[in-house]
């Protein structure tokens, strides 16, 4: 009989949590650095980057890749017509 091999948990990179916002979450951005509007579920923190502001990558379901985008940039009230966007999937 085959010796089983026993599961792996991976130990998440980066912090999880930024002020407000944490990973996992789901949030309406504007992208970085073509400035378009993306949505989608944060799936790693940087608080140390080139140019010294935090970001974040994000699973864009707009565009259907991983984006980057800075925390300045989360749209907080989106309005009717990007929560329609991002329901088509429509950059």
């Amino acid at each position: 009989m085959a010796k089983r091999k026993p599961k792996v948990t991976l130990k998440p990179l980066g912090p999880q949590e930024y002020k407000e916002w944490k990973v996992g979450q789901k949030v309406y951005c504007i992208r970085h650095p073509d400035d378009k509007f993306g949505y989608g579920k944060i799936t790693m923190i940087h608080l140390e980057d080139k140019s010294g502001i935090p970001c974040f990558t994000f699973q864009c379901e707009v565009c259907g890749q991983y984006r980057l985008a800075m925390f300045d940039k989360i749209i907080d009230k989106p309005t009717k017509a990007q929560i329609n966007k991002a329901k088509r999937g429509t950059g």
